[in-house]
């Protein structure tokens, strides 16, 4: 199995187009709008989206979304610390608080999953269950 593939690259690549769309619509269309959090939890659903349809059609399926979950932050996060830097703003310092508390508690969940993934490759063997193979 190969962690990092054709279609994980691709979908590193949807996931930064929809992160500079969403930060875009964010400043310039809907500055400090009541609309902000249906447009959140419409770039939460496309990405999700995303990554579910794009792992079904990966063959390296034994991560358990692992691998697509670790792009996802390390994208979302990278781009988010980027911009808060390159716009600046008068209170930047408040803006990369921001950033690096939601790198710390995304960072928790990427963790867990981690864990879960190590916890799975005890349990299988390739895609197939230990107790399926050794019966």
């Amino acid at each position: 199995m190969k962690f990092f593939n054709r279609l994980l690259l691709l979908y590193a690549l949807i996931v930064v187009i929809l992160t500079l769309v969403y930060y875009y619509f964010n400043i310039h269309v809907f500055p400090a709008h009541s609309s902000n959090s249906f447009l959140f939890a419409a770039y939460l659903a496309l990405i999700f989206a995303s990554a579910l349809f794009m792992s079904m059609k990966d063959e390296n399926s034994g991560y358990i979304g692992f691998n697509y979950h670790l792009v996802t932050y390390i994208v979302v996060m990278g781009l988010a610390f980027c911009l808060v830097l390159y716009l600046g703003g008068a209170n930047t310092a408040d803006n990369i608080k921001g950033v690096l508390t939601a790198m710390l508690i995304w960072g928790v969940g990427v963790g867990f999953h981690f864990a879960m993934y190590l916890m799975s490759r005890r349990k299988n063997i390739g895609a197939y269950e230990k107790d399926d193979v050794f019966k």
